[in-house]
């Protein structure tokens, strides 16, 4: 029934937990680990490892009231039964597939290989993804609590939704296909650590993205809206295309020099970035993000590259229904923050530092 260790155990096979009575099972190191039980628990009651994989194909496996660790090297496989994670710690070196059920609890699980891993459709409380294999996402990852990655996500056309109530902390730069932000989550991003959208993919905010969000679109039809996955940026233009044009949005905090503003600005460059006829619309979140300004009289303002002064665009124009402020005629691309506020700047040059009321140019 249990399974306890006081001696050395070597294996180079499979060890199959298949009974149906209810069993402990002590610290032990594995070659190969199937669970598949009739009915009935397995409960941990110290660490295990699997020197290659672990399958569940029926029955219950939880880490116990001790919260147990489960170390596998190779892939963890779960085609039915049950895996519950209490507040463990599960490490996968390799790939992850599950078509059964896993009931994360406030469990953290890491993708640690050196090689590459396949992580396809999963919930997970907090996840995390290190060393250097590439981590290749399928299917749609919900997570309900944090994200910390310092190796490369290769997302597929993957769908990522932070389903937490409350407050969500995401860690490393991390492209994703598709972003769904469910409402009551807030996400805040370690400093400046970036989300990258690709270029098919979409963001939806129901919740909140505190942070550094990215799109990248080649800009080479006149007359299109390019929505930048739905960051919060439109971008059309007539006449000379701006071709590969990049936009960071960055909410939560206001611009250098542009204290008095909205906590959002965004950064924009292009490939093309000279003789342009560009119109420009951009979200804004009220009332979260107004900092004190009167949002019936927000404008659009501009730092151009090189440059520490703004410049007010008086011909901005604000829809407080719909929570936008747009500009058209826009000649080329640079920093762009939202204020209400008329105020003075400092431009620097190489020579000496002066104050002046910011002048209106597109």
């Amino acid at each position: 029934r249990d399974w306890t260790k006081s001696g050395t155990f070597t294996s180079s096979g499979t060890t199959q937990f298949d009974s149906s009575l209810t069993q402990n099972l002590g610290p032990t190191t594995f070659n190969n680990i199937i669970i598949n039980k009739s009915s009935g628990t397995i409960s941990l009651v110290g660490a295990i490892t699997s020197s290659t994989d672990l399958t569940i194909s029926s029955g219950t496996l939880t880490t116990g009231s001790g919260n147990y660790s489960i170390t596998i090297n190779r892939d963890f496989s779960q085609t039915g039964g049950t895996l519950i994670g209490n507040a463990s710690n599960i490490f996968v070196g390799r790939n992850w597939s599950n078509t059964g059920t896993f009931t994360v609890g406030t469990s953290t699980v890491q993708f640690n290989g050196s090689s590459s891993q396949s992580i396809s459709t999963a919930n997970f409380f907090n996840v995390i993804f290190s060393n250097s294999g590439t981590k290749s996402l399928s299917g749609t990852i919900t997570v309900s609590g944090d994200w910390t990655n310092s190796s490369t996500i290769n997302p597929g056309t993957s769908s990522v939704i932070f389903n937490k109530s409350g407050n969500t902390y995401f860690s490393g730069n991390s492209d994703v296909y598709n972003l769904t932000i469910s409402g009551g989550d807030t996400i805040t991003m370690a400093g400046n650590d970036t989300i990258t959208i690709s270029s098919l993919g979409s963001f939806i905010e129901n919740g909140y993205l505190s942070g550094r969000i990215r799109n990248v679109q080649n800009l080479n039809s006149a007359g299109t809206s390019y929505e930048f996955g739905k960051i919060g940026a439109v971008v059309s233009y007539s006449g000379v295309s701006p071709g590969t044009t990049t936009i960071v949005r960055n909410t939560g905090t206001t611009v250098s020099g542009l204290t008095q503003a909205l906590k959002r600005y965004f950064d924009i460059s292009a490939s093309t970035n000279s003789g342009l006829n560009i119109t420009l619309k951009f979200n804004y979140r009220d009332p979260i993000e107004l900092n004190g300004q009167t949002e019936s009289n927000l404008k659009l303002w501009k730092r151009p590259a090189g440059f520490v002064s703004w410049q007010k665009q008086s011909s901005s124009v604000v829809n407080t229904v719909n929570d936008t402020v747009s500009l058209s005629g826009v000649s080329s691309l640079s920093t762009w923050g939202i204020s209400s506020t008329d105020r003075k700047s400092t431009r620097l040059n190489s020579s000496h530092v002066s104050e002046s009321r910011m002048p209106s140019s597109a």
